[in-house]
């Protein structure tokens, strides 16, 4: 958020699109970053949820959570609403910078 904060500044004072399309990078860096660990949290509740069933055989102290990757997709992650909400709203303000400095450049 600082890091992509800087690039807003610098791009709002000095509408250039090459520093607001760096600005991009963060947000898509971090965007992935955090669904990454949302989604290790969603592989260890599944895990936790068979683990608290007695029905289920679930390998004791086992933190295995490869055979959940087909149950939660990493396109779910990536697009939920927590995610989508926070970092599309980031990349919506640096595409409308990007696109502001497209239109000074082109205007002179």
């Amino acid at each position: 958020m600082t890091i992509a904060g800087v690039f807003f500044g610098v791009s709002a004072n000095n509408p250039s699109w090459k520093i607001a399309a760096a600005g991009i990078i963060p947000v898509a860096g971090f965007w992935l970053l955090d669904s990454y660990f949302l989604r290790q949290e969603r592989l260890f509740r599944k895990l936790y949820d068979d683990v608290r069933r007695p029905v289920v055989d679930v390998e004791l102290f086992s933190m295995n959570v490869q055979p959940y990757h087909a149950v939660v997709p990493w396109g779910k992650v990536i697009f939920s609403h927590t995610m989508v909400n926070f970092y599309g709203a980031l990349a919506f303000v640096d595409i409308a910078f990007i696109i502001g400095g497209i239109v000074r450049t082109v205007n002179g």
